[in-house]
């Protein structure tokens, strides 16, 4: 690994932290706990929960092409680590568990509206539609799971049939995998295994 890319890497999750804490001051305590670190375990940048894991180069590039992406996905596993969702280890269906995640933590930073963290695009898209499809809701992680099981029951059951599922409209199954890319920083969502979780 590149030691200088590693501590400008370090710098760029500092001075995000940094741009972060004007829009959350009351997150000060959580800012303060968490520190940035290179690994090579990572393609992209992802958490295990005592440090913020990057890929230098990754990050680096990013960072020179979508600032806003690495800003909401310092915040997204933020608060991945303060939902304590890497910790669960009790859901039947950890892809399922890993998406809801995922979409709880991004319900919550679009409800902030904060024009620094919107990567726009096809991720503004892909978040709304998932979110209209769910109904909107601030629902937390565990909900957001049950619905996507029932959801994903049904469209099982309705495939066995050769028939599609819909729901309100719009066909729920290709949703499911995008959703591994809601953030907008082309990453991957999780490797799903405790104590590890990337930055969609």
């Amino acid at each position: 690994m590149n030691r200088k890319q590693e501590e400008l890497g370090t710098h760029i999750l500092e001075n995000v932290r940094n741009e972060l804490y004007y829009y959350f001051p009351y997150l000060d305590g959580a800012f303060a706990c968490i520190s940035g670190k290179g690994s090579e375990e990572t393609r992209t940048i992802g958490t295990d929960g005592e440090f913020f894991l990057f890929s230098p180069e990754y990050l680096l590039e990013l960072y020179v092409k979508k600032p806003e992406a690495v800003r909401r996905g310092y915040l997204h596993m933020l608060l991945h680590c303060l939902y304590l969702h890497l910790f669960r280890e009790d859901q039947e269906d950890r892809r399922l568990w890993n998406l809801a995640c995922d979409i709880a933590v991004e319900q919550i930073i679009s409800r902030e509206k904060i024009p620094v963290l919107e990567t726009g695009g096809n991720a503004k898209k892909i978040r709304e539609k998932v979110f209209h499809i769910l109904g909107n809701g601030a629902d937390s992680a565990e909900k957001i799971c049950r619905k996507l099981m029932i959801t994903h029951s049904g469209i099982i059951a309705q495939e066995k049939k050769g028939k599609r599922q819909e729901k309100n409209g719009t066909d729920f199954f290709p949703i499911l995998p995008q959703t591994a890319r809601i953030t907008g920083n082309d990453g991957e969502a999780r490797k799903g295994t405790r104590g590890k979780m990337q930055a969609p």
